[in-house]
């Protein structure tokens, strides 16, 4: 599907939550390289700081990223997104040696229904690397984050790696 098919219907509503992918051109594994995942992994952080949304979970794979987000009253998803881009492409161009443009056009999100379950959406979303193979336990794959994670991965001081957050 054309990505102007994906705009068509597209909304975006503050204090609503989505589920986003953005993609590396021609999905080149930049962010194989933990140099570039840290950079893309601080423009989300920066994204938040800044009060453009409230970060649920996200996961770095090598040529895209998945981000649970509640959008806040004054960013839309596209200010949000390119916002976001662009700021890890400025600390990409520092820091790393990858050609600019380094994003694929556009973006795909989903808005979650006030039925789904956050948690179940975290829990599929930091479960990539283990389906696709790059790790056989979520604890060695440093690149996620989720809200309802223990250290490192999450804010939540209870103990563990994080991979509880994978049992129902």
């Amino acid at each position: 599907m054309p990505y102007s098919s994906l705009l068509r219907n597209r909304l975006s509503e503050a204090q609503q939550s989505y589920a986003l992918t953005f993609c590396v051109r021609n999905r080149m594994p930049a962010f194989k390289v933990p140099v570039a995942a840290f950079q893309i992994i601080e423009a989300l952080k920066r994204s938040a700081a800044l009060g453009y949304c409230q970060s649920l979970a996200w996961v770095v794979m090598p040529d895209h990223i998945h981000w649970l987000v509640t959008l806040s009253e004054h960013c839309s998803l596209s200010s949000l997104v390119s916002a976001t881009k662009g700021t890890a492409s400025r600390g990409l161009r520092r820091h790393t040696n990858l050609r600019m443009p380094i994003w694929q056009p556009g973006y795909y999100d989903h808005r979650l229904r006030a039925e789904e379950d956050l948690v179940r959406q975290a829990r599929y979303l930091i479960a990539n690397p283990l389906r696709a193979g790059l790790v056989n336990n979520l604890a060695d794959y440093p690149y996620w984050y989720a809200m309802w994670a223990a250290p490192p991965h999450g804010p939540v001081r209870n103990g563990g790696t994080g991979e509880a957050l994978l049992m129902p």
